[in-house]
């Protein structure tokens, strides 16, 4: 029998369930984590949480495949947080996440640079504190050092995404939403001043809904072809949990 599973990478915690092709649930797990507010205003989550929350549901239900096959992964999650990593793709700061309100002088910058009107144009939204573009501004303005190690920005389940595959990739619709996608029109088009650009500089590829990412990457060459993708899932949620 083939199954599916989706991750979903929320605020209060991270909820993987086990499908059918029919779509009927076979098994469910959610694990909670954390929010943390260093100041008044303040959201902010460690994104190891969510991965050890990922690797936790993950081994509470695969065992209900039994002898099938799981034939694919789809993640989706909490919108807006922002993720940076390091050239080595270790992650630098906690995630500011979409409920953190400290990015107002940020947002006026923004519209002060592009024009209330053309940023609702090309983003459909106004620049807001909980989108992506503001919280990348204000760690450069902010935490200098931190911003200076930064080779790589996520959004949540685009770093466990990472984490499963090892691939770099956003889905159009996320970045569209952060306002980071058409800020980086904007930039590229000429259209603004270079106050924006640094948006540009960690730059990975884009992915429509639906599309193939990657494969779970762990010890294939010693696995069998049946049952690959469950057995790849178990060795690396072994290895993260001794």
């Amino acid at each position: 029998m083939k199954y599916l599973i989706g991750i979903d990478i929320g605020t209060s915690g991270t909820k993987s369930v086990l499908f059918d092709l029919e779509g009927n649930v076979i098994a469910s797990e959610l694990v909670e984590y954390p929010l943390y507010q260093p100041q008044n205003g303040w959201a902010e989550q460690d994104p190891e949480d969510w991965w050890q929350a990922v690797v936790k549901s993950l081994k509470a239900i695969t065992p209900a495949a039994e002898n099938g096959e799981i034939c694919g992964i789809g993640l989706s999650g909490q919108m807006h947080g922002l993720v940076m990593l390091d050239g080595d793709g270790e992650v630098i700061r906690n995630s500011i996440i979409w409920c953190d309100g400290r990015t107002v002088a940020e947002c006026e910058e923004i519209e002060e640079i592009i024009g209330h009107e053309k940023v609702v144009d090309i983003t459909a939204n106004p620049a807001l504190p909980g989108f992506t573009a503001s919280k990348i501004m204000w760690v450069k303005k902010h935490e200098p050092e931190n911003y200076a190690k930064c080779a790589k920005i996520l959004l949540p389940k685009d770093y466990i995404r990472y984490k499963l595959t090892g691939e770099y990739a956003r889905g159009w619709r996320y970045d569209q939403v952060t306002s980071s996608y058409g800020l980086v029109h904007v930039t590229v088009y000429n259209e603004t001043k270079p106050q924006l650009t640094h948006l540009l500089e960690f730059g990975h590829e884009l992915r429509r809904g639906g599309r193939k990412v990657g494969d779970v990457k762990a010890f294939s060459h010693i696995l069998s072809r049946r049952n690959l993708a469950e057995k790849l899932l178990m060795k690396k949620i072994e290895e993260q949990l001794k």
